[in-house]
């Protein structure tokens, strides 16, 4: 019995002692203090410096251990190192974003971390670019950029833009082949060299159409008067599908005595199909290369304005918000399964050789990619 409250009383002497150590190292190291002096500006801009300033205290005292760390996650991961400055606890550092999108911001000291917020990072102006408004992949990785108001522009692999072709009020532009590009304004059609010369004169088409190119060179033209027609490589012209009437009808049957609804789009498959973005029916509608017969592809993707195919061959579109659907970005497997991959305002969409795909948005001035890990449209290009 003495024993045990012998035992007792150490083991109660012994937590007194280490309660009482445990105090004193509290009182030894008062908690961290950060006071944020210098953030990014209100709209900061993807490679452009910034000044980063933090002032920590350790209690009533400056903080003399290393200097914090400035750590960022966007697209990609940041991490800054800062230095001291001529005042005891106070540290500065250079900074810039490396990637335009959401960043979330936070400061490491001491192991301790301080969270900073999340800050909107845009990307440069572009100034050549004024009115965006059709874009194309190119097999090099670069894109065309068709403008309503301004020139037919080229952005290569490093987003360097400038004047591909003098040609304005630009409704769509296409690649044919490996060395020919399509682009289509009021004046008709336009055949182009990749130096931006024509290689031929212009096909007078009477009216604003979408056009794309099979592998043979035949030019399909998508005209919101409820048509699309074929360009032969001899210059003839026929009417491949529609009637010319608005209305939705002729599933199962030749694509040409079909009924379609302002199509916007129109897009040569792997396999050689032609696909119409049917706009007004909310449709895609496929059209077999060896039979003419015309089916209905997909109804599960918004109001479609806008087509691409990519090199796994899944099909991308863009779509008009439907009821409660927002507008997206949507794509089509071989199969007629559809997912939204992105969500947000587009008129146009292409996919690059390496599968990237990009959106222009015609509103907001911008040329955007989309995260496929995060299904964000991500700005790459913007103009004034």
């Amino acid at each position: 019995m003495r024993r045990a409250l012998v035992l007792i009383l150490t083991a109660v002497i012994a937590a007194a002692v280490v309660g009482g150590v445990a105090r004193q190292a509290t009182a030894a190291k008062p908690p961290l203090r950060l006071a944020v002096l210098s953030i990014p500006p209100a709209h900061p801009v993807a490679g452009r410096p910034w000044r980063f300033a933090v002032r920590v205290r350790r209690g009533s005292r400056a903080y003399t251990g290393a200097p914090p760390v400035l750590r960022g996650r966007g697209d990609t991961a940041m991490t800054v190192r800062t230095r001291r400055t001529g005042r005891a606890g106070d540290f500065a550092a250079t900074v810039r974003f490396p990637t335009s999108g959401p960043w979330l911001l936070e400061v490491v000291v001491s192991r301790r971390r301080f969270v900073l917020g999340s800050f909107a990072v845009d990307v440069p102006v572009t100034e050549l670019i004024r009115d965006p408004f059709a874009i194309a992949a190119l097999p090099d990785g670069s894109l065309l950029i068709g403008q309503r108001d301004g020139p037919l522009l080229r952005a290569d692999a490093h987003r360097a833009v400038s004047v591909f072709a003098p040609i304005a009020n630009v409704t769509s532009v296409a690649p044919s082949g490996v060395a020919t590009v399509l682009a289509t304004d009021a004046s008709g059609l336009h055949r182009l060299a990749l130096d931006g010369t024509e290689t031929s004169p212009p096909v007078a088409l009477g009216a604003e159409a979408a056009v794309t190119a099979d592998a043979d060179g035949s030019v399909y033209a998508a005209f919101y008067e409820n048509r699309v027609e074929r360009l032969g490589s001899g210059g003839e012209r026929t009417v491949f599908a529609g009637t010319g009437e608005d209305g939705y009808a002729g599933d199962g049957g030749p694509a040409r005595l079909a009924a379609l609804s302002h199509p916007h789009d129109v897009a040569v498959g792997p396999g050689g199909d032609i696909f119409i973005a049917d706009s007004g029916n909310g449709r895609i509608r496929r059209v077999d290369r060896s039979t003419g017969v015309i089916t209905t592809f997909t109804a599960a993707v918004g109001p479609p304005i806008a087509l691409a195919f990519a090199p796994d061959g899944s099909l991308y579109s863009v779509g008009l918000a439907r009821g409660p659907t927002p507008p997206a970005i949507w794509r089509t497997t071989a199969d007629g399964s559809t997912t939204i991959v992105a969500e947000g305002p587009a008129n146009d969409v292409t996919v690059g050789p390496n599968g990237t795909v990009y959106v222009n948005q015609w509103e907001q001035k911008r040329i955007a990619r989309i995260d496929q890990r995060t299904h964000l449209i991500r700005t790459i290009l913007r103009g004034r």
